[in-house]
């Protein structure tokens, strides 16, 4: 059994429409059941902005017309001559003040309407504030899928089963704005630590549930919406991992495939510019030694130039000298060993040809 618990709270500009389901402050809440909001009662005898501009004039207008108008007067000491003090001027309320509370209210499903204003209007005499607002929701709660286990702390709740298998563990409760201006004085209520454990003793009798211990740190009445809150967060969390997961793996599978592209274009660019430098430095090996190639052939020509004059040289000369003789010799000798070089390099400019 739910255990009478009452909650007080500075209300905030969107209590009411939280309160009314107006505009798309339920609409996107994910423990609003929205089967059940035909099962809400609501009443009201004034709006939350109505009552917060006359609770500025009452104040504003106690504190310019009030008994302390004009300051006592006081006398000057030198002249012994009595001076009227100066009129007070019109003061406005503060803007962090919060003269309107909000009460959430657990129930149960046999509350309606009139238990609630039994308990409010048993605290309007207790502490002389003013109701104005009152709402019951029936529509809120965490919502279970099918077979899903229930959790301890909502075992207590008045469970509600659906077509579909799912069912929800609905949390209760009413909201009521209170106005806690005094209009004697302008000024607004203070509750005491035993204020509010009055109101709880109050709640406890009137409604006919069982009061929570006494001096407890009472559970919060929305720990519901925590927690539905927090099972959205992890979904939210989880689907956002998925993604980064996904867009690692795409820019991994990206960065791979870019780098062997990268490791393969360097190469054959490194292979194609080893293989220019290559062919430039045959090149240039091959039109030296086609150079010298071409020094020898005139080398050889010109000897064999001269061999043909020294044998002409010779035929003419009757006796034939031995010194004529040996010239041509040598002749024939340095005419073999310029052969041998021009070979050499004829083999060496086809192993550099056949090398490209």
């Amino acid at each position: 059994m739910v255990k009478a618990c009452v909650q007080i709270k500075p209300a905030l500009p969107q209590s009411e429409n939280h309160m009314f389901r107006i505009g798309k402050v339920h609409s996107e809440k994910e423990h609003l059941i929205q089967e059940r909001e035909k099962c809400n009662d609501y009443h009201f005898i004034d709006k939350q902005q109505d009552r917060l501009d006359a609770i500025k004039r009452i104040y504003s207008d106690l504190f310019k017309n009030n008994k302390n108008e004009r300051r006592s007067s006081k006398k000057d000491l030198n002249n012994n001559v009595i001076q009227p003090a100066k009129r007070q001027k019109k003061r406005k309320m503060q803007k962090n003040a919060e003269p309107i509370r909000e009460f959430v209210i657990l129930v149960n499903q046999d509350h309606n309407m009139d238990d609630l204003k039994r308990l409010t209007t048993a605290i309007e005499k207790k502490f002389k504030i003013q109701a104005f607002s009152w709402a019951i929701h029936r529509d809120e709660g965490t919502m279970y899928e099918k077979g899903e286990e229930l959790l301890n702390e909502h075992k207590d709740h008045q469970i509600v089963n659906f077509d579909d298998g799912s069912f929800a563990a609905l949390n209760l409760h009413a909201h009521v704005l209170f106005d806690i201006q005094d209009k004697t004085t302008g000024r607004m209520t203070n509750f005491k630590k035993s204020d509010f454990s009055l109101i709880q003793d109050l709640a406890a009798n009137v409604l006919g549930m069982d009061r929570g211990k006494r001096g407890s740190e009472a559970k919060h009445i929305h720990d519901y919406k925590k927690y539905a809150e927090e099972k959205r967060d992890l979904e939210e969390k989880k689907a956002e991992l998925e993604k980064e997961e996904a867009e690692l793996l795409k820019k991994t599978s990206f960065a791979w495939k870019a780098k062997n592209f990268c490791g393969l274009w360097l190469l054959r660019r490194w292979t194609n510019r080893s293989i220019s430098k290559f062919v430039r430095d045959s090149d240039a090996k091959i039109i030296g030694l086609g150079g010298e190639q071409s020094r020898l052939g005139g080398e050889q020509s010109r000897l064999k130039d001269k061999i043909k004059q020294c044998e002409d040289e010779f035929n003419k000369s009757k006796d034939g000298s031995g010194e004529r003789k040996d010239e041509i010799e040598g002749i024939e000798a340095e005419i073999k060993k310029y052969k041998k070089r021009r070979a050499a390099l004829s083999r060496t400019i086809q192993e550099n040809l056949e090398g490209r």
